[in-house]
């Protein structure tokens, strides 16, 4: 077994969720602007991390002849969510502060729960 396959993509997934969901948590309580830089930095990061391997994931989880479609209307459904949480964060941000940091550490802590459902994909062929 070579070094990739040590952990498997779950591991740094779930860590990923559950890193970006706890540094989210965390915004609520800063205090500084260097605090607020620090924690949004490694939210960014952990998210991003998240994002690439949700697609790489995905290549794992369906057939060649459906990869294409699956990661396409992820993507797809991806750009929508980003559009429409940008325009609700901007409406309960000024309102309740509390609402859109709850919900969104609440929504990383629970994917990196349901990641830990998927089935073990690494070296076995798809059917």
């Amino acid at each position: 077994m070579t070094r990739s396959y040590r952990f498997g993509i779950k591991f740094f997934l779930v860590l990923s969720f559950f890193g970006s969901g706890l540094s989210a948590a965390c915004l609520y309580f800063i205090t500084s602007s260097f605090e607020n830089i620090v924690l949004s930095s490694v939210f960014e990061a952990l998210s991003s991390l998240g994002i690439g391997l949700v697609f790489c994931i995905s290549v794992e989880l369906f057939p060649t002849e459906y990869r294409g479609v699956a990661v396409s209307i992820g993507s797809m459904f991806g750009k929508i969510g980003a559009v429409i949480g940008n325009i609700v964060v901007g409406v309960f941000i000024d309102a309740h502060c509390m609402v859109p940091i709850l919900v969104s550490c609440s929504f990383l802590i629970i994917s990196g729960l349901l990641v830990l459902t998927l089935p073990k994909t690494g070296r076995i062929a798809i059917k």
